[in-house]
């Protein structure tokens, strides 16, 4: 579970670098730092599959056994290396005001595809330990909030509801 904690701390870099845009002000450094954002982003949001397998482990599902936890590794890393290649490789950013906050955005924005996978994932699983324990339906819930306010498109709403719904 010591992944968790991994994955938190780059959603709070994420926010912290947003809030931080409008100080920094437009140029190289927030341009920097936006692009360890998007990189800590694209190899920790698979790592959540790993938490979300673990937990079905903790909780006595059958099915977490060792060769799914292993594989839940190999799944993470492989959708982590496929963002990194698809997404980060070559990756241009704009800088972008948005509600007031200035960011760093990608010039050729995609569909985050991985992310909407990993939390229909973790959703599923957390459909599952819900079911199993018969009360613990927060992995569920927090999965289920992640889903819908990723599917507000953030270039209406911004990037912080996203980034409070993955931290959730």
């Amino acid at each position: 579970m010591i992944v968790l904690p991994i994955v938190l701390i780059s959603s709070i870099y994420d926010n912290l670098i947003l809030f931080s845009g409008k100080f920094i002000g437009e140029g190289e450094l927030l341009e920097n730092l936006s692009q360890i954002r998007y990189l800590l982003h694209y190899l920790t949001v698979p790592l959540l599959i790993v938490v979300a397998i673990e937990l079905a482990f903790a909780s006595g599902a059958q099915w977490a056994n060792k060769f799914v936890r292993v594989s839940s590794w190999l799944l993470a890393f492989g959708l982590a290396g496929y963002d990194i290649i698809k997404n980060y490789l070559g990756l241009e950013l704009k800088p972008e005001i948005f509600a007031g906050v200035l960011r760093y955005v990608p010039v050729n924005a995609n569909i985050p595809i991985i992310t909407i996978i990993i939390n229909v994932f973790v959703l599923l699983v957390g459909i599952g330990i819900w079911v199993r324990t018969e009360n613990w339906r927060w992995l569920f819930i927090g999965s289920l909030i992640s889903l819908l306010v990723n599917a507000l498109p953030s270039v209406q709403v911004g990037p912080l509801p996203g980034n409070v719904a993955e931290c959730i």
